[in-house]
């Protein structure tokens, strides 16, 4: 559990979901990997959405499971989490020893597009000068930690 003042929630990017049921606990509910709860788990991804403490994960994020809670950390962000496995600690930490502007990871959403993501860091006071004028859909998402993420949508045609 986080300390007071220092939780997820607090920024409106996550949810603590429970199976309904007569007796709910909102202090640690009860939200199974099985029917409809297991359906939303696995289709939360394509949405946008990840469990955000996962068991086994607890030495990484500093928080113990809580298979209850769900953050927003927005598609493709939350398919690739999905895909590879990783809490949210790991893909920026991921991203940073792996992207930068002129090397971005690919990710694959369809046969009709491509996503591509870089971690800019932002530290030392310097700014950083992005030319948007031909690129395609793009999103700048704060890590809280000195650096962006920059996710551009590119078109391409697999041959």
């Amino acid at each position: 559990m986080a300390a007071p003042r220092h939780s997820e929630h607090q920024t409106g990017l996550a949810i603590d979901l429970a199976e309904n049921k007569e007796q709910i606990d909102f202090i640690c509910p009860h939200f199974p990997y099985t029917g409809i709860c297991g359906e939303f788990r696995a289709t939360a991804p394509r949405f946008g959405f990840v469990e955000r403490y996962v068991s086994g994960k607890e030495q990484i994020t500093g928080i113990e499971a809580e298979p209850w809670h769900f953050r927003y950390v927005g598609y493709p962000h939350s398919g690739i989490m999905a895909e590879k496995d990783m809490a949210l600690e790991e893909y920026i930490c991921f991203l940073k020893e792996t992207t930068d502007l002129r090397h971005p990871y690919i990710y694959n959403s369809s046969k009709a597009d491509k996503i591509e993501i870089s971690y800019v860091f932002l530290d030392g006071g310097h700014s950083v000068k992005l030319d948007v004028s031909e690129m395609s859909p793009y999103m700048i998402s704060g890590t809280n930690e000195g650096g962006a993420i920059l996710s551009r949508w590119r078109e391409y045609y697999a041959s």
